[in-house]
């Protein structure tokens, strides 16, 4: 979903098996063909990714063509581990903490990493982000929790107002029409709320 338009650029159909790690590249592929930016924009896209989708190798992938990123680690190991070499944490509320820490591999261009705190009802936890933006630790979360409103978005879709969980199709075509369907959907009530919302006084 592009960022701030809530517009669903393309979706990709997969077997139910399919672990997100593989969908990336194809997914960053489709987008480069939709929308075929030369290299000197790309770093003005940032690609703001859950822990499915952040393992070293796709980040590095990302970071070779120039793209910002904003994503959240998927190693168990490096959570348990990179809070010990936080020096000071900031708070972003008080049930979550954030204190930046060395970036734990090499990448193809300087990445910032961040150790992550948060309480759960079983105690405290934690996970961690790399990002490119150069911001604080406390700014760098914000930034990457507003992908919650894209995910309510997400859901809104399959089982709110536009049903997708309860049409599902038997074969892959039939399903893939429903699914292009529903983004068609998606974004026309996303352009009519913006024009509404961007409507002058009178």
């Amino acid at each position: 979903m592009i960022h701030p338009y809530r517009e669903s650029l393309l979706s990709h159909l997969y077997p139910g098996y399919q672990h997100s790690s593989n969908c990336l590249v194809p997914a960053v592929s489709t987008f480069e063909k939709l929308l075929p930016l030369p290299d000197r924009y790309r770093p003005k896209v940032t690609w703001r990714l859950d822990g499915g989708f952040g393992g070293d190798p796709n980040l590095d992938w990302l970071l070779a063509r120039l793209y910002g990123v904003v994503a959240k680690g998927c190693s168990n190991r490096r959570s348990a581990n990179l809070p010990s070499q936080v020096k000071r944490w900031q708070m972003i509320r008080p049930d979550k903490l954030i204190g930046r820490v060395p970036t734990p591999e090499k990448f193809c261009r300087p990445l910032e990493t961040f150790s992550l705190r948060y309480q759960t009802a079983k105690g405290w936890k934690h996970s961690y982000l790399f990002s490119t933006l150069n911001l604080s630790g406390v700014a760098t979360a914000q930034f990457y929790d507003q992908r919650g409103g894209a995910e309510t978005e997400f859901r809104s879709d399959k089982s709110g107002g536009l049903y997708l969980h309860k049409r599902r199709k038997h074969k892959r075509d039939p399903q893939e029409v429903w699914i292009l369907l529903t983004d068609i959907a998606h974004n026309y009530l996303a352009w009519c709320d913006m024009t509404v919302h961007h409507l002058p006084l009178e």
